[in-house]
Parts: C-alpha cells; structure tokens; sequence
C-alpha cells in the first residue's frame, strides 16, 4: 500500500518519503525543509502507531 500510494503521487508530480517506522519518520522528518502532508497507518510494525508518528515529526519539526 505504501509503494502504491508513494506511485501515485509521484507520478501527480508530488515529492514523497515513504517510510515504515517511527525512526524512519523522524529521520524524514529532521531532513525536510517542509511537509505538508503526513499520512499514516494507525497499527505498525513492533507496536508503534501513527499517532506516535505524528506526534514525533510535531515534536522534531517544533509544532505542537
């Protein structure tokens, strides 16, 4: 689901990181100069969730 969704917005001209964990997340996160839209899985793999991902680029990109 990834790779697809990652496909079709590059191919509608978008610039996509697809990452599969939190650590991948914020490592994205820490070399963007700027995200506009974060999408998630709510279960991931070892126990992680999207809402741990969204609240670690927050926290990384200084947003609260």
């Amino acid at each position: 689901m990834r790779r697809a969704t990652r496909l079709l917005l590059s191919v509608e001209g978008y610039e996509v990181d697809a990452v599969a964990s939190l650590a991948e997340a914020t490592a994205a996160a820490r070399s963007a100069d700027d995200i506009d839209l974060l999408m998630t899985d709510y279960h991931l793999r070892n126990g992680e969730t999207g809402l741990a991902v969204i609240s670690a680029v927050r926290e990384r990109r200084g947003m609260r």
